[in-house]
């Protein structure tokens, strides 16, 4: 934990956070072999699927503690609430999106799978709901502060996907394949040119090249043809 990022009061509340995920780990693992006792059945299909969700469900709840008591963002970053919120909610969403797709269902036969993707995902949407419910108020303004070519950016990602969708109606025998392919390079590149490069240097110039790259093939892929064997 880099303490000079935080004051004194969000350490404290860290630490907190941290002390609170450790019990609700513990009460959290009772209420699940009690669950597991009364209905005869097993919650989760293995050990494994326990130990997954028990980690995800206490970094859920210390960063839930943390958000709320404002101690989830340093003092600088708070600036930039209504784009953590946003990047937030779109990664868990999308991520939710893949998996739903066929890619891993997070309970089957009523029990929870080992789906690890399916607890990231609900632990982004968690943590961007978190963040819209605390900043609620303020959010707008921060929405505002939005730089303007994010939203340019989104644009021109949007034109570049709905063409695709056009030259590609009857080509592509899945659509959603097709969208699914264009959202996360279009979330990566999107979030490094929106990041201030002041607090996140590296990872802005990371996420802007190989988002661009990334986006680049797949536009090249579906609005040419390039390395797309539909096309032939």
């Amino acid at each position: 934990m880099n303490t000079e990022r935080f004051d004194e009061r969000q350490l404290v509340a860290r630490r907190k956070g941290i002390a609170l995920a450790f019990y609700v780990m513990i009460i959290g693992l009772f209420l699940i072999a009690t669950i597991g006792a009364f209905r005869g059945k097993e919650v989760f299909v293995s050990q494994m699927a326990l130990s997954y969700f028990m980690i995800l469900l206490g970094i859920t709840v210390m960063t839930g503690y943390w958000i709320f008591k404002d101690a989830f963002l340093a003092v600088k970053e708070t600036k930039h609430i209504g784009l953590y919120s946003l990047f937030y909610l779109i990664l868990g969403l999308f991520m939710l999106f893949t998996t739903t797709s066929g890619t891993g269902k997070l309970i089957q036969q009523g029990q929870i799978t080992e789906s690890v993707v399916n607890f990231v995902a609900l632990y982004w949407v968690s943590t961007g709901i978190c963040l819209v419910i605390r900043n609620f108020r303020t959010l707008p303004s921060a929405v505002a502060k939005i730089p303007r070519r994010f939203y340019w950016l989104v644009l021109v990602e949007g034109a570049i996907v709905l063409i695709s969708l056009y030259l590609n109606w009857e080509k592509e025998p899945d659509m959603k394949n097709l969208l699914l392919n264009f959202l996360l390079p279009a979330i990566m590149l999107t979030s490094g040119v929106a990041l201030p490069p002041k607090d996140h240097k590296i990872a802005k110039w990371i996420f802007i090249l190989l988002g661009s790259l990334w986006f680049g093939y797949i536009s090249l892929y579906y609005l040419i043809g390039f390395h797309n064997h539909l096309w032939q």
